[in-house]
């Protein structure tokens, strides 16, 4: 029989791979021999899950938790077609693995990418994973069985493989990119301080988080405007100091210090993966979907934060913070 897919998506294929860990031991096993520091016999999955969101630590595509006598272990797994990374994004992940197992919903947890082998050839973001599973190593599995459903699955990961062999297209979302558009005039317009780090200005149906360059001029720090979040009818905006994660306390104490009176009280130090981040909160948040024009104040109320962002960005002594990142990285 033949099916016609016109296309397939990752969300298409993450479905599939949802399906099949349910249902075909076969294809689990494909990622549990890939595990060779425990053994997995004897566990069963318990619970699947999809797009798993952390507001703050990103998208896992896939987690599945297996248990056996109370023991549990997570699998969570990257699916790529063709799509290039997001930035730190298999460093997120472990984050939210190393999250999960404080928060108790499992013990051990592994990080997979499942992709088309090609993805893999010359892709340091992709070297990351320390696990791997192939789409092709999927289709030999499919290919071995002559039911109609086995058909179907083939077909459909066969349809991705050749997919992916073609260059990443970013689908333009109309609607997003013109909210943009509005966006970024009203910022030049009225807050002339603010000043992109990103010029792109096609936009995908969400959007992304704009960031902004600062004038310490130093790539570990950035403010990054958390727009809308999954979840949450908030917005983050946070003064990002990349790799100072686990030295919040002394970067408060930093920051007090050199800022002095214009320390606002609405400042709050947060973890932020990697990163601590001095931040703002708006209490609405902004939806790329929705006309510039009926959030033009709620625009105004983040591009206010920001700016108040960048003036504290201005008031921290470079020297003093390229020092302080010196003694964190001695320790």
């Amino acid at each position: 029989m033949m099916f016609r897919f016109n296309g397939v998506s990752e969300r298409d294929m993450d479905l599939l791979f949802l399906e099949e860990f349910a249902v075909n031991k076969d294809f689990r096993d494909l990622f549990i021999q890939q595990i060779q520091d425990f053994d997995l016999n004897g566990h069963e999955i318990v619970s699947e899950e999809l797009s798993f969101v952390d507001a703050a630590l990103g998208e896992s595509d896939l987690t599945i938790v297996l248990e056996n006598k109370g023991h549990k272990v997570a699998l969570l797994i990257e699916d790529k077609i063709n799509a290039v990374a997001q930035p730190r994004q298999y460093e997120r992940y472990v984050e939210r693995g190393n999250k999960g197992i404080l928060e108790k919903a499992y013990d051990k947890f592994y990080v997979f990418l499942i992709a088309p082998a090609g993805y893999f050839k010359g892709n340091d973001s992709a070297e990351k994973y320390p696990l791997k599973v192939t789409y092709e190593e999927c289709q030999g599995l499919f290919a071995t069985c002559a039911d109609v459903r086995s058909e179907l699955k083939l077909q459909q990961i066969t349809e991705a493989i050749e997919q992916g062999h073609k260059p990443y297209t970013k689908i333009v979302d109309v609607t997003s990119t013109s909210f943009w558009d509005s966006y970024v005039r009203y910022m030049q317009i009225h807050y002339p301080d603010i000043e992109l780090k990103s010029k792109v200005r096609e936009k995908s149906k969400n959007g992304d988080w704009p960031t902004y360059k600062t004038s310490l001029d130093m790539k570990t720090v950035y403010i990054h405007h958390k727009m809308k979040m999954k979840g949450v009818e908030y917005s983050n905006i946070d003064l990002t100091f990349n790799g100072l994660a686990d030295y919040r306390e002394e970067l408060k104490t930093l920051l007090k210090d050199m800022l002095g009176d214009r320390y606002d009280p609405q400042f709050g130090i947060h973890k932020a993966g990697k990163s601590a981040v001095l931040r703002l909160v708006a209490p609405k948040c902004l939806d790329w979907q929705v006309p510039f024009e009926e959030q033009k104040d709620v625009v105004d109320e983040h591009l206010h934060l920001v700016s108040k962002l960048c003036e504290a960005a201005k008031m921290i002594d470079k020297e003093r913070l390229v020092g302080f990142y010196t003694d964190v990285v001695a320790r």
